[in-house]
């Protein structure tokens, strides 16, 4: 997961049309909603989206996960994520309610977790990208730190002989 300050909202009492218009500027990627106090209400992504779209009303995700400002907001956050494979990203809330940052799911991260969970050993710092390994035989694969595979197979048996 990456820690992301660039945040796109909208206030709460936004029209069809302005949000049309964000929503076509940032390639549909949802947004946050605010009160006038800017402090959190919800979220519109790609499901309340396009139900705004059919019912001509704008549409808001009232009970979207968040976490707040603390020590074990990370942790927090790795639970959501491992929950609910729906959500993208989630916001951090101050005391005030008041969105400061969010954190964005990272899939090439969940990757490298998912094959230490099948027994491949991986070392820190690596990505994977449009690959194949074996994780029939995942105890047998050791991948080091800092290394980048893409467009790769790697067979820990071949049994074609």
């Amino acid at each position: 997961m990456k820690k992301n300050y660039d945040l796109l909202y909208v206030k709460d009492k936004i029209s069809l049309n302005e949000l049309n218009e964000i929503m076509e500027k940032n390639y549909y990627i949802g947004c946050y909603v605010v009160d006038d106090e800017d402090k959190y209400v919800g979220i519109i992504g790609k499901t309340e989206y396009m139900k705004s779209q059919k019912c001509k009303s704008v549409v808001v995700n009232f009970e979207s996960k968040f976490v707040m400002v603390d020590d074990n907001e990370q942790e927090a956050v790795k639970e959501i994520f491992s929950r609910y494979d729906s959500v993208k990203r989630i916001p951090v809330l101050n005391d005030e309610r008041k969105i400061v940052y969010e954190y964005i799911r990272d899939p090439l991260e969940e990757l490298v977790e998912k094959l230490r969970t099948q027994g491949v050993t991986i070392g820190e710092s690596v990505k994977i990208y449009n690959s194949f390994i074996d994780v029939a035989w995942g105890e047998l694969i050791t991948i080091g730190n800092r290394v980048t595979i893409s467009y790769s197979t790697i067979l820990a048996h071949d049994a074609s002989m």
